[in-house]
């Protein structure tokens, strides 16, 4: 599990292009890359498809999370490897290759289209590649992490139906009182952000998303749509960041916040002069 063997033959290649390459590739495996695309996905296209995605997505994180710290294992030592980003956390398994597996292969089965299943298989792939060649994990974190997010793409594809049509008060109630029960089990602060994000998202949808499914939009109102949630997110991450105390409890109010603003926003469309047009483009 700890074997350099790998890290050192693809850092035989190294050279500055490179290096910038990958620190930009890897950044589509980083945690605001992702509310930012599923927030995209929800705000302009498939409402229905970005809430499975952001659940089956965070629960893997919250799983990624609590496996490190349950593993423990440490990451590559820079004493024995080239370590071109500063991370103290466990490595086993690999966060990034967990998600973007996760998050890329669902939307690929989602999709089934043949240009998108390779693209989506290509970003998989550089993600994780990215991860060894900069020196912050181990070629079986990444192993691993491609491994568990595939197994959570089957888990989502099987009960995906269940979790977002669900009506029942059961169904109801289990979607939105996970995310606290996955806080209870473990809560460090890796895993209470995925928690507290899908929190808030579990609420708002079920306020908004059965309510107005996506449809298409005319693009200045679809520009308008990105602008407004994007501003939204980014000033609530930050603001909310000054304006709480450092702890766990507000971490994961900040998160519940957010998601849930950033699901609750479609509602108010309307209102806006934002919303959609007649037809879905949401199949």
């Amino acid at each position: 599990m700890s074997d350099p063997s790998v890290i050192l033959w693809l850092q035989r290649f190294s050279h500055p292009l490179l290096d910038r390459l990958f620190l930009a590739i890897t950044w589509l495996g980083d945690e605001m890359f992702y509310i930012l695309a599923i927030s995209l996905l929800y705000w302009c296209w498939d409402r229905r498809l970005a809430y499975r995605l952001s659940y089956g997505f965070l629960v893997s994180m919250w799983f990624n999370a609590t496996l490190k710290q349950w593993v423990n294992n440490p990451r590559p030592s820079p004493e024995v490897v080239r370590c071109l980003l500063p991370l103290r956390d466990p490595s086993f398994p690999s966060g990034h290759a967990q998600g973007s597996a996760t998050f890329w292969l669902y939307l690929a089965s989602q999709l089934r289209r043949c240009w998108f299943t390779v693209t989506a298989g290509l970003l998989v792939l550089l993600v994780g590649l990215s991860r060894i060649y900069l020196g912050v994990h181990y070629h079986t974190d990444v192993l691993f992490g491609w491994a568990l997010g595939l197994g959570f793409v089957i888990l989502l594809s099987r009960f995906a139906d269940t979790l977002e049509r669900g009506a029942s008060t059961t169904v109801v109630a289990v979607s939105i009182l996970l995310p606290l029960a996955m806080v209870l089990v473990h809560g460090s602060k890796n895993a209470l952000n995925p928690a507290g994000f899908l929190f808030g998202v579990a609420i708002g949808y079920r306020l908004v998303g059965q309510q107005e499914p996506a449809r298409a939009a005319a693009l200045p109102k679809q520009l308008m749509r990105v602008i407004l949630g994007l501003g939204l997110v980014l000033g609530l991450r930050v603001g909310l960041k000054l304006a709480f105390p450092e702890s766990l409890v507000f971490d994961f109010i900040r998160y519940s916040l957010i998601g849930l603003v950033a699901t609750v926003l479609p509602r108010f469309y309307p209102n806006l002069g934002l919303a959609s047009g007649r037809h879905s483009i949401s199949g």
